[in-house]
């Protein structure tokens, strides 16, 4: 791993497996890896948050390289212009783009493309037994990202606890790209608000999306995992960029999309939560597209595509 994130570190060696963390500089060439691969059948790369295009050649070296060792090899990548493989000249075995709306075709890659690939925590497929009562939703989530830039946060806890006229018990996750003084506005506004938990940088949300009878979220990575989880959400793009990359998620009609933060007033959001907690059959709906959309077996998937790679 170049840079892991100590949630991937603990799931790996969780699985019975070791974690090597290599610098960039090990990347040129790939020999800083090939020198961990003795004896591997297989090595899948997950670039799938790939953050800038400088790193592309580097890449493209390990891939070789590892190609050159007759290891299958298999790359989980991102979306769009966030897409690190953007032509089909790569020694890849296969590609796996793990999102609604990604290509159907990559030069001669094996492309294993759409949500039926995408890869969860564990914890997810437990948080996946949920069910709609016969009653009003009463527990929100709220979670926008890491960074909440749109003040999301402050803007919908205003929307439920003081405009709303229902009673809700709200979880809020305070991201851990938040600053100081986002965190404390949000703190601030949270005071005396006795149904509401504020929840720091969790390391899974599975536990609070198993805990929701809906939420309230942007429209990044985790409105897959609360497809996955079957919990109705009312969903905010933050910009343009997301709006436009979320439209083909939008189509499968597993949320409610509000549009854009900039275009969206508190009394919108009050409006938009309040009827779809009460209206039971939509949210019924939307939880069944959702589990239809995407059913958490991507990993057994890809792992059965690597074995067939192996075997041929």
């Amino acid at each position: 791993m170049v840079r892991p994130q100590p949630e991937a570190c603990r799931l790996v060696e969780a699985a019975g497996y070791g974690v090597v963390e290599l610098g960039a500089h090990e990347l040129e060439g790939g020999a800083g890896l090939l020198d961990h691969l003795d004896g591997a059948h297989a090595c899948i790369f997950d670039v799938a948050h790939h953050v800038s295009g400088d790193t592309q050649a580097a890449w493209r070296g390990v891939v070789d390289a590892v190609s050159k060792r007759r290891i299958v090899s298999v790359l989980i990548d991102g979306l769009g212009k966030h897409a690190l493989v953007q032509d089909g000249k790569w020694a890849l075995d296969a590609l796996v783009v793990p999102y609604v709306g990604a290509p159907n075709r990559m030069g001669d890659i094996r492309l294993l493309s759409g949500p039926q690939y995408a890869v969860f925590d564990r914890a997810f497929l437990s948080a996946r037994q949920k069910t709609i009562a016969d009653q009003p939703a009463r527990n929100v989530l709220l979670t926008f990202g890491g960074t909440d830039i749109k003040g999301l946060t402050v803007r919908t806890l205003k929307a439920l606890m003081v405009e709303s006229a229902r009673n809700y018990a709200v979880r809020a996750v305070i991201g851990p790209g938040n600053d100081e003084d986002v965190v404390a506005e949000i703190e601030r506004v949270a005071h005396g608000m006795d149904s509401v938990e504020l929840v720091h940088s969790p390391s899974s949300l599975a536990e609070h999306m198993a805990w929701a009878d809906m939420a309230v979220s942007a429209t990044g990575l985790t409105k897959y995992e609360l497809a996955l989880t079957g919990t109705p959400a009312v969903l905010i793009s933050i910009d343009q960029a997301h709006e436009d990359a979320h439209r083909p998620f939008e189509n499968a009609h597993t949320a409610l999309h509000l549009g854009q933060a900039d275009q969206i007033g508190i009394q919108e959001i009050t409006d938009a939560v309040d009827s779809l907690a009460l209206n039971v059959d939509k949210r019924r709906r939307l939880s069944a597209r959702g589990r239809e959309l995407v059913d958490g077996l991507g990993a057994a998937r890809i792992a059965k595509e690597v074995m067939r790679i192996h075997d041929a």
